[in-house]
């Protein structure tokens, strides 16, 4: 059993645990995070990268948290922040700067605990402000326009809002005002339009529509007025103008059953059933002239069905399949005069298989099939129904071609 013990002891601790680089990169190739992952966990030093290249930060973690000082930079290399961590929380000195390295704000954090100040990056006009407890919000909170205009303000309790909030617009008038209690709408909510007047009377319970609501256009008359239980009930949002912009039924504050969208001319928009707060069944979209513009079906939100588009003359656009929202199985396109413009088959979102095109007089312009969405095998093309074009591609390379006038002269291709 020593002999065991005094064997481990000797097993270097590297050979233990796991250690591997990470890296990952932008689209452009260029680097985008570099660091140490040590049994699952980020460790050592990390450096995230700008997709000009330009370094966007550095810092270390420990046990998967930030320690230490971090320092984060601009795109043009200005220091942007300065800022001390303690087992992954705010600890000791934090600093922001604008784009051209000038100090903003300086404060000092314990264990998470001090008055954050946050800007904008563009301007470097005060974001927000507030006090963070444990690195919670806590407290009274102000949030700014970019302007420089009060935006919402408001009490936090350890990270959710409760007690009485506030909310302006740009202008400086109230949006809308009322309540929360632990993160949810209770009481009565007022919301106004940027002239002063009323725009809506809505009261919750528990986070959910609960009593009267109001609807009020900008003069203050009423559009529309009714009551909720606990989160059920019918309701109307109205467009600026007054013309209505929805309705349709809440269960438990969830979307459903049939709800109809309109536009702001007042035609209708699309209609169609929700189930569970997820668009369910049959849906129709519509053109401001009346027409249909497209029809899809859903399963529990997710595009599941026939799909067929429309010109706004009504004509048939598109049609096809579609299964988990990739496109499948055959699909054909259509030009405004009914002739079909192409058809091909997909396979999970990609093409396979053969695809035909037409002109629009109907005749046959090209065929050949698609293997993984790339062009592979033999393909020939049409002129006045005559062969002008034989090519040969294997995954998306033109391997081969040759070309005919329409005498049946061989040309050379451009």
């Amino acid at each position: 059993m020593k002999k065991l013990v005094l064997l481990l002891l000797l097993v270097p601790f590297a050979l233990l645990s796991q250690t591997e680089p990470y890296l990952s990169y932008f689209d452009n190739g260029q680097l985008k995070v570099s660091g140490e992952i040590i049994d699952g966990n980020r460790e050592g030093i990390w450096k995230y990268f700008n997709e000009n290249g330009e370094l966007s930060a550095e810092g270390h973690y420990k046990n998967d948290k930030v320690e230490g000082l971090w320092n984060g930079f601009w795109e043009n290399g200005e220091k942007k922040y300065i800022i001390s961590y303690k087992n992954g929380l705010y600890h000791g000195e934090l600093s922001r700067f604008d784009r051209y390295g000038n100090e903003l704000y300086t404060t000092k954090f314990r264990n998470g605990n001090g008055y954050m100040k946050r800007f904008f990056d563009e301007n470097g006009q005060l974001l927000s402000e507030g006090t963070l407890k444990n690195d919670h919000y806590e407290g009274l909170w102000k949030f700014y326009h970019e302007n420089g205009q009060l935006k919402s303000q408001g009490n936090y309790k350890d990270n959710e809002r409760d007690g009485s909030w506030t909310y302006y617009y740009e202008n400086g008038k109230i949006n809308e005002e009322g309540s929360y209690t632990i993160g949810k709408l209770e009481g009565l909510w007022n919301g106004f339009w940027e002239n002063g007047e009323k725009k809506y009377i809505i009261s919750y319970k528990n986070g959910f529509r609960h009593g009267g609501l109001s609807h009020f256009d900008r003069s203050g008359n009423e559009l529309y007025n009714t009551q909720f239980t606990n989160g059920n009930g019918l309701n109307k949002w109205f467009y600026d103008n007054g013309q209505l912009r929805s309705e349709g039924r809440f269960k438990d504050g969830d979307y459903d059953g049939l709800w109809k969208y309109f536009h702001e001319n007042g035609q209708l928009k699309s209609q169609g059933n929700y189930k569970d707060d997820e668009r369910d069944g049959s849906w129709t979209y519509y053109y401001e002239n009346g027409n249909i513009s497209w029809e899809m079906s859903y399963i529990d939100g997710v595009d599941n069905g026939i799909y067929r588009s429309y010109y706004e003359s009504g004509k048939l656009e598109i049609s096809g399949n579609i299964t988990n929202e990739e496109e499948d199985g055959v699909w054909k396109w259509y030009y405004e005069n009914g002739k079909l413009s192409k058809t091909g088959n997909y396979d999970n979102g990609v093409g396979d298989g053969l695809w035909k095109w037409y002109n629009q007089d109907g005749t046959l312009s090209t065929k050949g099939g698609y293997k993984d969405d790339k062009r592979h095998g033999f393909y020939t093309g049409y002129t006045n129904g005559k062969l002008t074009w034989e090519a040969n591609f294997k995954d998306g390379q033109l391997i081969s071609e040759t070309c005919w006038d329409e005498q049946g002269e061989k040309v050379i291709c451009n």
